[in-house]
């Protein structure tokens, strides 16, 4: 057998018996051990260099291959810690900066856009102030800017470094901490890669959210306090769980390739249609439209 045969065929065979083995069980892969192994394929791929022997390259190809097998798993469906991983360019120091805005009764709808990349963001509730926190930077430049207009706010988080950077496994990323007042009607627009995302929106009077994010691990907590919020999420080559309290009622509409989707206390209406029990009859609904692809996605009702 050709050796590309035989390593995508132990590839596919490795890779497909995860997926099936982990969907159907409670077993995960910690993200952090595999990643660090990463070079082994390196020495594997050279011994096959040297070493003519051809039953030595056979167990080499399939080593490699099983291990690949691994790391493509674990990037796409586990827990990935993105704060162990390093982006920067070589004249990039840390910097850290405080984000505030006062708040004030006039403001009755706002509007908050984050585009952040590379690390870990975590987004609460405090009374104190419309927006409070700080962010701390070891890749990337962010600027953070916006206007109140009558009793509307408008802010936004943006990076606005276009230079291309390298990355490799360390303790060193980017962080982002926020706090956001619960009282106004709140319109949130948030896009980033490479981050574990820790959004509890369960105390905001949260009207859309709007989440786009590739290669991260998202938790969201909901709990919309308006009769209907509407939630849009893309989520590709990552995991999602999305907490909503039963009593909420959800209607969901799913475009999913090549994605597991897990979910409890919610009927199948149609290949891709959800709906719970209790949505017509709730006071406060959520209408989630979901996009996934090489992901994985639980809904958790409690």
């Amino acid at each position: 057998m050709k050796s590309n045969h035989l390593f995508w065929g132990v590839f596919l065979i490795v890779l497909g018996g995860l997926m099936l083995l982990f969907n159907y069980t409670d077993l995960s892969l910690d993200f952090n051990s595999i990643i660090n192994f990463w070079p082994v394929i390196l020495i594997l791929i050279g011994l096959r260099v040297l070493i003519k022997n051809k039953l030595a390259n056979s167990l080499i190809v399939i080593i490699s291959a099983i291990l690949l097998a691994l790391l493509v798993y674990v990037l796409i469906f586990e827990n990935i810690s993105c704060h162990h991983m390093r982006f920067y360019r070589d004249s990039l120091k840390e910097k850290r900066e405080t984000i505030s805005q006062n708040f004030t009764p006039s403001i009755k709808k706002s509007y908050l856009t984050i585009d952040y990349d590379f690390g870990d963001f975590k987004l609460n509730t405090d009374t104190q102030k419309l927006i409070n926190g700080e962010i701390i930077v070891r890749k990337g430049n962010y600027y953070f800017d916006g206007e109140i207009t009558d009793s509307i706010s408008d802010y936004r988080l943006i990076s606005n470094d276009t230079k291309r950077m390298r990355f490799f496994p360390s303790k060193k990323s980017n962080h982002l901490k926020l706090t956001i007042h619960p009282e106004p009607e709140w319109n949130l627009n948030f896009t980033n890669n490479f981050v574990d995302n820790d959004l509890n929106l369960q105390q905001i009077n949260l009207k859309a959210l709007t989440f786009e994010s590739n290669f991260s691990n998202c938790k969201i907590f909901l709990n919309p306090k308006n009769d209907n919020c509407k939630v849009d999420l893309e989520i590709n080559f990552s995991k999602l769980q999305l907490y909503v309290p039963d009593s909420i009622g959800v209607s969901i509409e799913t475009d999913k390739n090549f994605s597991s989707f897990h979910y409890e206390g919610i009927e199948k209406v149609d290949d891709h249609t959800f709906q719970s029990e209790n949505f017509e009859k709730s006071n406060h609904r959520i209408s989630l439209n979901l996009n996934s692809n090489f992901s994985k996605v639980t809904i958790i009702r409690k």
